[in-house]
């Protein structure tokens, strides 16, 4: 399938340590998707676990797969605006495209819109392909277990 017309929604080393994260775990809550990012963080000299979330608003399909590699996508029309390490939001995506199709056949109602989002993990070597209506960043806060 093919993407393209990437933007940068969030650059992820903004508040991710030069090293990356040290976990990223995935769970669906309702119709969303959360994605906590936890990383160290030195704070009052000793490190920290620190955690963030990316809450993907209606997220009814998402993708996980090793990063490098992109087993699935094409990228058209270059790569100007895509930066690995940064949530990405696609302009043009088949995905997208195929989802809204299927979705407007299958089903009685009328669902939200979805965008097609990407982003790479590169410590945990983890791509995620997310369709959602929307992205939220959380606040950073200490890591719970």
């Amino acid at each position: 399938m093919k993407i393209g017309m990437p933007r940068s929604v969030v650059d992820l080393y903004e508040w991710l340590p030069g090293y990356g994260e040290s976990a990223v775990s995935i769970a669906s809550e309702g119709s969303s998707l959360r994605v906590t990012v936890r990383y160290e963080r030195d704070c009052e000299e000793e490190m920290q676990l620190m955690e963030r979330d990316l809450i993907f608003i209606y997220s009814p399909v998402f993708l996980r797969h090793s990063f490098p590699g992109d087993f699935l996508f094409e990228m058209t029309g270059g790569t100007d605006g895509f930066t690995v390490g940064h949530l990405s939001e696609f302009g043009f995506s088949e995905f997208c495209q195929a989802y809204g199709v299927s979705q407007s056949i299958y089903s009685p109602s009328r669902l939200p819109e979805v965008k097609h989002y990407s982003v790479q993990f590169l410590a945990e070597n983890l791509g995620l392909h997310i369709l959602a209506s929307g992205v939220e960043l959380g606040p950073e806060r200490v890591a719970g277990y």
